[in-house]
């Protein structure tokens, strides 16, 4: 549900939803307010059909300061070291006394800009921002979604590249699932495979930006607490660097962050705290790496100097993910079963050949023993008997069909999912059904990683 039924009626009057039109600048309040994009990303928001949503995106793309809301938001490699503004109580002396300027949206975005060039942030920078978006709340609030790298309203990075390819990409290579293909794609020759586990973490990547290591999940969002991987990455980068003879801020690792006790959902919940997480638990298993001036650099050749590196140095909590040549394509059930009884998830089978390759691609495939998806949460419906009060199954989205995904969950789960649901989970199913819903959808786990 969207979050315009706070805003009056006056506002909603605004949108005519027969005509799909929206007359953004009827409701602008002028050079200080981005209220008008407030009710706009309400208004995506307030339906949960993706569709509707880039319908709503596609006419609206044009409205004055919505691209720069969208690209200061989503853009991954902007940071601006602030995680909320304050309220507008006060500032006005405040303002007067440090001889702020004027609270305009060009000053909104300028000072973005100086946080965005800086390396950390101060109060006075909170406050002069705070003062700069004190036009309204609806002005406060789209400040804060800019902060938080979300603009709240159920659509992703993804969505909104369809309409602002200017976004920077930031897309991890990701499996396809079709095994008969990824054999077609490989020349029916094993001896092209490289085989190595598939680890049940958060996929992160980690590179130098202005001299302090950043990690990202595959969305876009930053992880803080996974500072105690520094000393290590920053090694890795280095000798990359030093080998290869360009600059450092050029490469980027690719891993997973695991807990060494393989409790994911304890290693989560540190890995989201806002503070006084416990990281001794932390490993990064790193298996590639891309340089972004050698994009053309073989995965057999990444990982040759990966291995080299780690043999070379102690990297303190991380991890290489090894990988083993694939002999006959019927060695694959063998090393599933392997895999398996180690307590991962299943096997990636990747073309040593290839580049490294953002988004889904043929080059990689992941093999498991049951079939998963990431479904989108559409809504959450309560339980009964015991369940009164708390979460009964969360309604999801399967290919257009609603599905709902009603047990695997723990109790603390079931209470906290009723009132904050994951945007993402991960279902477990038998089989697709004949009207094309999922049989026997358990879920497994929230992907906050993930957000379409």
């Amino acid at each position: 549900m969207g979050f315009q039924n706070r805003m009056g009626e006056g506002v909603i009057m605004a949108f005519s939803f027969k005509r799909r039109e929206v007359k953004i600048a009827d409701i602008a309040d002028g050079k200080a307010s981005l209220k008008h994009i407030y009710v706009l990303l309400d208004r995506i928001a307030s339906t949960s059909k993706r569709t509707e949503k880039e319908q709503i995106i596609k006419e609206n793309q044009d409205v004055p300061n919505f691209k720069d809301v969208v690209m200061y938001a989503l853009d991954p490699f902007k940071m601006f070291h602030l995680t909320s503004i304050v309220s507008s109580k006060g500032l006005g002396t405040v303002a007067r006394v440090q001889n702020l300027p004027e609270p305009t949206i060009e000053n909104i975005f300028k000072k973005l800009d100086e946080l965005a060039d800086a390396k950390g942030a101060t109060m006075e920078d909170r406050t002069e921002l705070s003062w700069l978006a004190s036009a309204d709340e609806e002005t406060k609030k789209v400040v804060n979604f800019i902060l938080d790298k979300d603009l709240k309203c159920g659509a992703g990075v993804k969505t909104f590249r369809k309409f602002f390819p200017e976004i920077p990409n930031h897309e991890v290579a990701l499996c396809d699932k079709d095994l008969e293909k990824f054999k077609t794609y490989c020349d029916n020759d094993p001896s092209l495979v490289l085989v190595s586990d598939k680890l049940d973490g958060v996929r992160t990547w980690a590179f130098i930006d202005k001299s302090e290591v950043r990690y990202l999940s595959r969305n876009g969002k930053d992880y803080g607490n996974f500072s105690c991987f520094n000393m290590g990455v920053k090694i890795l980068i280095n000798e990359l660097s030093e080998i290869l003879g360009y600059d450092y801020s050029r490469f980027v690792i690719d891993g997973e962050a695991i807990g060494k006790q393989r409790d994911f959902e304890a290693f989560v919940g540190n890995a989201r705290k806002q503070e006084g997480a416990d990281t001794t638990d932390f490993e990064y298993h790193v298996f590639d790496f891309f340089c972004k001036d050698y994009p053309d650099m073989p995965l057999s050749n990444r990982l040759s100097l990966l291995e080299a590196i780690f043999e070379q140095h102690g990297l303190h909590q991380l991890r290489l993910v090894s990988h083993s040549k694939l002999l006959h394509w019927s060695d694959i059930d063998i090393l599933l079963e392997d895999a398996l009884k180690r307590g991962e998830e299943g096997l990636v089978l990747k073309n040593r050949k290839d580049p490294y390759t953002f988004g889904r691609s043929r080059s990689w495939c992941k093999v498991k023993k049951r079939e998963t998806v990431d479904l989108p949460v559409l809504r959450v419906i309560e339980g009964e008997g015991k369940y009164e009060g708390v979460l009964g199954a969360l309604v999801c989205e399967y290919n257009g069909t609603e599905v709902k995904v009603g047990s695997g969950y723990t109790d603390a789960q079931r209470i906290e999912f009723m009132t904050n649901p994951p945007k993402m989970v991960e279902v477990y199913f038998q089989n697709q059904t004949g009207k094309g819903s999922l049989r026997f959808p358990i879920f497994i786990r929230d992907r906050f990683d993930k957000e379409e």
